[in-house]
């Protein structure tokens, strides 16, 4: 459990970053991401985890598909409810790469 409390908290710490560079402002658009991520990083955690655990599907098309239903979902969000001036498919696409290889990192450090 603690594993997908860190990769939650990783991913709004990497995601606030990548806002920030990209000018975000409004504190209602962090609010936003934080509970966007709530939504879609849990539920793609326990899916990876689950996969690992009973090996359904392939690795690579795993975590291919779980990121893709990720970054539409956000781009919903963003498309939507976000307050500041940003491309919602760019948007969406930069703080999931950037989260994704935040992820990565972690792993092969920790």
């Amino acid at each position: 459990m603690s594993g997908i409390v860190i990769a939650l908290l990783l991913t709004i710490i990497i995601e606030s970053a990548v806002l920030c560079l990209l000018k975000v402002r409004k504190k209602e658009d962090y609010l936003l991401m934080v509970l966007v991520n709530v939504v879609t990083n849990i539920p793609a955690n326990v899916l990876y985890q689950l996969n690992l655990h009973y090996n359904i599907i392939n690795r690579w098309l795993r975590m291919a598909l779980i990121e893709i239903a990720v970054v539409l979902i956000e781009w919903k969000y963003i498309k939507d409810y976000m307050k500041s001036d940003v491309r919602p498919v760019l948007t969406a696409v930069m703080v999931n790469v950037a989260s994704f290889l935040g992820g990565i990192i972690w792993n092969m450090l920790f």
